[in-house]
């Protein structure tokens, strides 16, 4: 992420040896302060996470691998995952790809939402899943390693129907 304004670097705190775990980028203007960006370190220095803030709550968030590889992308809204996430194998190749949706009126927190696919660590796919307030719903396929299908579900109100 980049920021174009001068922020404030604050370390909130550190491991045992020094290096900072936690760095936040505050944006003031006036007497106004605001989070904007939050780093989160290893205790080797690597980046682990950093998150920036989109408006209000939501944050748009990074996770690393230990070897400065992606694991995770998506946005937050407080504590809650919201909209599209992709999950990464260490090797960089997609592990997972889905979202969210966040309805407090349904009492569902952050239920996957629409198609999720997932992937062998060779980029093939390994399983196409349909989810509805978080169940599943309608068809799943399942894959083997060379990209022939496994077999097929269809999921009705989260009950598998075949």
């Amino acid at each position: 992420f980049s920021y174009a304004e001068n922020l404030i670097e604050e370390i909130i705190d550190r491991y045992d040896g020094g290096s900072p775990k936690t760095v936040y980028y505050i944006k003031q203007v006036g007497d106004e302060k605001e989070l904007v960006i939050i780093k989160k370190y290893y205790e080797n220095g690597e980046l682990k996470s950093q998150e920036k803030r989109k408006s209000g709550k939501e944050f748009e968030t990074l996770w690393y691998y230990e070897n400065g590889q992606i694991a995770a992308k998506g946005n937050y809204l407080g504590a809650v995952r919201v909209g599209a996430w992709t999950h990464y194998y260490e090797n960089g190749e997609i592990r997972t790809k889905g979202s969210y949706s966040y309805k407090t009126d349904t009492g569902y927190v952050s239920p996957r939402e629409g198609i999720w696919t997932e992937y062998y660590e060779n980029g093939q796919i390994k399983e196409e899943a349909s989810f509805k307030n978080g169940k599943p719903e309608g068809g799943w396929t399942y894959y083997n390693k060379d990209g022939s299908v496994e077999k097929k579900e269809i999921y009705k109100n989260g009950v598998m129907e075949r």
